[in-house]
């Protein structure tokens, strides 16, 4: 069985995951700003909701990913392209 695993600590790939965090809240906070709201508030809902759902996710992946391998990650991307369009 081939075990090789994606080095997330490689620098291109902590550089694009870096900028495509940067452009996702970019959008958050246009979104904020044309709807007038407070900052306080919806920063400490979104940071507990990701950490929720960091720590579940992070649980299950390490529970059944070395089950379904690169099959998981493929399905991952193809929900996520789905939510963007």
């Amino acid at each position: 069985m081939n075990d090789e695993r994606t080095n997330f600590l490689y620098l291109p790939t902590l550089l694009l995951l870096a900028i495509a965090t940067s452009i996702d809240a970019l959008a958050v906070e246009v979104s904020f700003a044309m709807l007038d709201l407070g900052i306080v508030v919806p920063i400490v809902i979104i940071g507990a909701v990701i950490f929720v759902v960091c720590f579940i996710g992070t649980e299950i992946g390490d529970k059944i990913g070395h089950l379904l391998g690169n099959k998981l990650q493929i399905a991952g991307g193809i929900i996520r392209t789905r939510i963007v369009l």
